[in-house]
């Protein structure tokens, strides 16, 4: 299972579970005695930052919500145009660039969720403060780009200070 498609639907799932759960409160505590909500509310449902851990790497997203099936992913500077649309069986079908990823999900406990994509399961757990190596893309947000390595000549050249 490649990582960009684990990403691209780990963003695209939580920013999901974050709409329905705004909708929800909307609906619960303002819509039900005409009231408007207010506008920080409103915002939630188009404009999200997501984050997520899946095999000891931090993503981190932000997903911009266009029409109830049209999302854009930006990461590092890149944009990744993305249709999701729900079947009526409850899957999630992601169709961007030349891919088509279906997908489901299902809560944890300690707040991990259980994403099925493409019958291959990965496990999204919570962002927390710990210190993660963080995924760094290319430019296209399709391709991971392993982190660079900063040593620059091999350790049996780099000068020595002397010790004794």
């Amino acid at each position: 299972m490649p990582a960009s498609s684990v990403a691209i639907c780990g963003a695209l799932l939580k920013a999901h579970i974050a709409i329905c759960a705004t909708e929800a409160k909307i609906k619960k505590e303002y819509l039900w005695r005409n009231a408007c909500p207010p506008p920080e509310l409103l915002a939630q449902l188009t404009e999200l930052k997501v984050e997520f851990i899946w095999n000891k790497t931090k993503f981190e997203f932000e997903v911009y919500r266009h029409s109830p099936e049209l999302f854009t992913i930006s990461a590092n500077g890149s944009l990744a145009s993305v249709k999701l649309k729900p079947t009526p069986g409850g899957n999630l079908v992601a169709t961007y660039g030349n891919r088509t990823d279906t997908f489901h999900f299902m809560e944890e406990p300690g707040d991990k969720i259980r994403m099925v994509l493409n019958g291959v399961v990965a496990m999204l757990e919570k962002a927390s403060s710990r210190p993660l190596r963080p995924r760094r893309w290319a430019r296209d947000p399709t391709r991971a780009v392993p982190p660079l390595n900063r040593r620059t000549t091999p350790p049996s050249l780099s000068p020595r200070t002397a010790a004794s």
